[in-house]
């Protein structure tokens, strides 16, 4: 196996000795996403477009947790209920970009594309998530790339919008996958960089490329989370990163596999197999998520801290295990994790491209 200096220097040679056939060595086909569902076969639930948040440009935001807790685990509440404070016009625009772009693909309904290609091109139009930013607001603009492009994807063979808009959009999109690039370029070594966050990042870029037909933006993401898979995810199923966070270790875990998931089902989609990268030890880190719910004592073991209960989180952090049981039936079922798919409900995830359910075929 190459060095790990070597796969930083040559990302498309390694890939192609861990297994993987490199983006650049294969047919110039368009890139293709990680939902296996075909569209357009349901009722659209939507019946109006909704009021849309104006166009929110500048991400200087607050800090969430107690400053003097190291892991980041405690959160400050004066603090957060500042940071809520501030995102909420992002989050509002998520959930409801999220709510159409899912109705368009569900039904084909005209109303439904009308409606979220004015909203994507009222927000490039602005300069959205472009203007200055610390880090708070960094995480923020790559969190919502994830969103930006899951949900243009979806809007792919609307008829409705002439070249012009598309054009908008496009080099709206591209405009935050290159800032998002620049600022882990500019710091590579941050934690944030390489953990959660990161993945985050990764798939950001790799679905802004799938969505605009950009390679070398897909071509980053995958790069990144082939890293990850070499470099970051431990024999034992464990991420490094993740184990810092106290008692929050088991949940930071399992947000950070939703985005590894999902550039790693969008690369084999595309012919290349980080599944074969990340190798048993990428189904360890899935199986220490899942059996964390119902028997949480691994993370606590590891990190000698007892854990805030996996089961608690908010359900719509779970789909990706539609995506694994899909993926990998004979683990899932192994563990169960077929029968926990089949009766999760399904909330939307924006950052993930809004219902799973809808996106990836049932089991």
């Amino acid at each position: 196996m190459a060095s790990k200096s070597a796969f930083l220097k040559h990302s498309a040679l390694s890939l192609a000795l861990l297994g993987a056939t490199p983006v650049a060595a294969q047919t110039a086909r368009p890139l293709v996403a990680p939902y296996s569902a075909a569209a357009g076969y349901g009722t659209s639930p939507l019946r109006a477009c909704p009021a849309f948040p104006a166009p929110v440009r500048d991400l200087n935001l607050g800090y969430t947790y107690d400053r003097a807790d190291e892991t980041r685990s405690t959160y400050d509440p004066v603090a957060r209920a500042a940071y809520e404070a501030q995102v909420k016009p992002l989050r509002d625009f998520e959930a409801q970009i999220s709510a159409v772009a899912n109705a368009y693909y569900q039904s084909r309904q005209a109303d439904a594309g009308h409606c979220a290609m004015a909203q994507f091109a009222a927000w490039a139009r602005a300069g959205a998530l472009m203007g200055p930013a610390n880090r708070s607001g960094e995480f923020q603009r790559q969190w919502l790339l994830g969103t930006l492009a899951s949900h243009y994807w979806q809007l792919r063979d609307f008829r409705g919008a002439d070249s012009a808009t598309r054009r908008l959009i496009d080099d709206w999109i591209n405009g935050i996958a290159t800032a998002v690039i620049v600022q882990h370029k500019t710091n590579p070594q941050l934690g944030s960089n390489n953990n959660n966050l990161g993945y985050s990042a990764a798939w950001g870029v790799a679905m802004a490329g799938v969505a605009t037909g950009r390679r070398d933006l897909y071509q980053w993401g995958v790069d990144k989370i082939a890293r990850a898979l070499q470099s970051d995810l431990q024999p034992d199923g464990t991420l490094p990163e993740e184990l810092k966070r106290g008692k929050k270790a088991a949940e930071y875990h399992n947000f950070a596999m939703a985005p590894l998931m999902l550039v790693m089902e969008t690369a084999a989609m595309n012919g290349t197999d980080l599944y074969a990268v990340g190798g048993e030890k990428f189904h360890r880190l899935a199986a220490n998520i899942f059996r964390e719910i119902a028997a949480p004592r691994f993370f606590a073991e590891k990190t000698r801290v007892p854990q805030d209960p996996l089961a608690q989180v908010w359900k719509g952090h779970f789909a990706w295990m539609r995506i694994y049981a899909r993926r990998f039936p004979a683990q899932a079922r192994a563990m169960g994790m077929d029968q926990f798919v089949r009766t999760l409900p399904d909330v939307p995830n924006p950052r993930m491209g809004g219902r799973m359910g809808l996106l990836i075929s049932p089991l």
